[in-house]
């Protein structure tokens, strides 16, 4: 079966992180796992050919004409579906795999501010480093 949906995917993250490593099994179904700079476990994300062509065209399709004109519409709802990527793991526990269904990214649990690591936030963080530049 041909992928290339998933092959554009996983070179869109390649693009970033060199070491994604891919498993592609004959009916398309996809098990993609890479390492992010703000989180401290690999990132696993499972779809199909199937459903990543039909979410990229969704998406695409609802977005190409505001965000990106100059795009075909599968390469905006790729492009979208890497910022809800990104969304994800900045602001949600991705210690389970990441799916991609027909119709996007699904969404984990958002992470509980119990969860969140101890420090100041980055509010807090860049009031800091603004203190210091005065100071200075």
């Amino acid at each position: 079966m041909e992928t290339p949906r998933l092959m554009d995917l996983i070179r869109r993250l390649r693009y970033h992180e060199p070491d994604v490593g891919a498993q592609i099994d004959d009916d398309g179904t996809a098990r993609i796992v890479w390492r992010h700079d703000y989180v401290g476990h690999p990132l696993t994300l499972l779809t199909t050919e199937q459903d990543l062509a039909a979410a990229v065209t969704a998406m695409g399709e609802g977005c190409r004409d505001a965000l990106w004109p100059e795009n075909s519409i599968e390469e905006a709802g790729l492009n979208l579906l890497l910022v809800h990527v990104d969304e994800v793991v900045a602001s949600r526990d991705t210690s389970a795999p990441l799916r991609v269904n027909r119709e996007g990214l699904v969404w984990p649990e958002p992470t509980r501010v119990t969860d969140l690591p101890a420090g100041p936030t980055h509010l807090e963080w860049v009031a800091n480093l603004a203190a210091e530049d005065d100071d200075n």
